[in-house]
């Protein structure tokens, strides 16, 4: 039985379409009132970049293929969690505090390994962290007062993407104009990428040194995976966290690309290798994820 129906978890669909002959496109097939659930699984179907120029108008979304069928076509089921749930354990306080970065992991090893598809956030503390990292950095971090227990930074993430062998380049420091041609190209092939952010708007356009302290993507710095454009160019990405801004569509969100580079931040210090987040100059950036994992 899936898991979905197993647990009872809700599903919603993003379809990969072709677009303009280089561009794949995300078209969202589901219930709204969904995405503000506490769990949702969200899944993209259809053939990835590779056979998606020959995809036919016919070759639609269908129900009848198995679980094996669809995940052999290219899907990719990400689970997204909401922080303050209350559903992890001895580790909820953590979550709803600290956990945009655990949740925004755990949704990728799940939807790129197989043997991590019913992956927990509270799992991926335990059991992930503590397989990858050394012991004592993990004991020094969760010993601490919870308000001194910190999120995994996107090197860490990177780190333990790698040794699960997802291909991806983080990138630390940026510019934004590039950065948006980047990001862009990235998710123009169907392909995701995962941000940080902070409270702090830089400007109104990119470039401008204008910072506005309105927290749109974050109460204080922000971990998020960026899943694909619609027609529109608009962005799909997963959150973890609750925002006024997006009514009843918080798990998965839709915003202006430029408008989420506005509040990210690069890594100031170059070869900072912090597991653990513990100044924003030593996290930050982006990271780009490939096609492996399977």
């Amino acid at each position: 039985m899936d898991i979905a129906e197993k647990q009872n978890i809700p599903e919603v669909v993003l379809e990969r379409e072709m677009h303009k002959t280089d561009t794949i496109v995300l078209t969202f097939h589901g219930d709204p009132h969904l995405l503000n659930e506490p769990v949702l699984r969200v899944r993209i179907t259809g053939p990835e970049e590779s056979v998606l120029s020959s995809v036919t108008g016919s070759d639609r979304i269908d129900a009848s293929k198995t679980e094996k069928d669809r995940v052999a076509s290219g899907d990719r089921v990400f689970p997204v969690f909401r922080q303050n749930a209350m559903i992890y354990g001895i580790w909820s306080q953590y979550v709803s505090h600290h956990g945009c970065a655990c949740c925004s992991l755990t949704s990728l090893l799940a939807a790129y390994c197989p043997h991590y598809r019913d992956l927990r956030p509270n799992e991926t503390i335990e059991i992930v962290e503590r397989k990858h990292f050394p012991e004592e950095i993990w004991q020094k971090n969760y010993q601490k007062d919870l308000s001194g227990q910190m999120p995994v930074t996107l090197y860490g993430i990177s780190r333990i993407l790698s040794a699960e062998g997802i291909e991806n380049e983080y990138v630390g420091a940026f510019q934004d104009r590039k950065a948006l041609s980047d990001i862009k190209d990235h998710l123009r092939k169907g392909l995701p990428v995962v941000i940080e952010t902070s409270r702090i708007r830089r400007g109104r356009r990119i470039g401008l040194p204008v910072s506005v302290n309105d927290r749109r993507y974050a109460g204080s710095y922000h971990t998020m995976i960026l899943l694909g454009l619609d027609r529109k160019g608009h962005v799909f990405f997963t959150d973890s966290a609750t925002r006024d801004w997006a009514g009843e569509r918080q798990r998965l969100k839709k915003d202006d690309l430029v408008s989420l580079i506005q509040y990210m931040f690069p890594r100031k210090r170059k070869n900072a290798r912090n597991l653990y987040y513990d100044h924003r100059w030593n996290t930050g950036g982006y990271i780009k994820i490939s096609r492996s994992g399977d």
